[in-house]
């Protein structure tokens, strides 16, 4: 397994030239990022994602109700060349094919 660490954190692959991973270390002068830095990130994200959640599922949507609460009614008109299959595939009986797409989000 040490054999496998150290090819895969060879420091000719990740380093340029004059380099080396003792180079990297803090100092009085100088502040390198640290692998130990990457700790934050996750409980960072998971952060931003409940704020987004919270925001999608009630204050985005009670903004959809107030400004846009329709639906579009989509209705496809009968075509004489499609005639024989789209009178087997009508539901409604009158020869069109319609559906109602519901634009709110919150009505699932």
């Amino acid at each position: 397994m040490a054999g496998i660490l150290v090819w895969f954190w060879n420091e000719r692959f990740w380093l340029p030239h004059n380099v080396t991973w003792a180079d990297l270390k803090n100092t009085d002068e100088s502040t390198f990022p640290q692998a130990e830095d990457l700790y934050l990130a996750c409980p960072l994200a998971f952060c931003m994602f409940m704020i987004r959640l919270v925001f999608e599922r009630y204050v985005q949507c009670h903004i959809f109700i107030l400004t846009i609460s329709t639906s579009i009614i989509i209705t496809a008109e009968d075509d004489v060349a499609l005639g024989a299959s789209s009178s087997a595939d009508d539901h409604d009986g009158t020869g069109l094919c319609s559906f109602t797409l519901s634009l709110n989000p919150c009505m699932n």
